[in-house]
């Protein structure tokens, strides 16, 4: 999965804080995508 999405995650440029790594991102998104659809207290 990752090698499909890294090359559409922007490149890291220019001034101002440097991006987290993707990685991380992408993976702590899909967690809480799960969580999410998992949750049996969802109101």
């Amino acid at each position: 999965m990752w090698a499909q999405v890294e090359p559409l995650l922007p490149a890291q440029y220019g001034k101002g804080r440097p991006f987290r790594d993707h990685r991380q991102v992408i993976e702590g998104v899909v967690y809480h995508a799960r969580e999410r659809r998992t949750c049996k207290f969802a109101s």
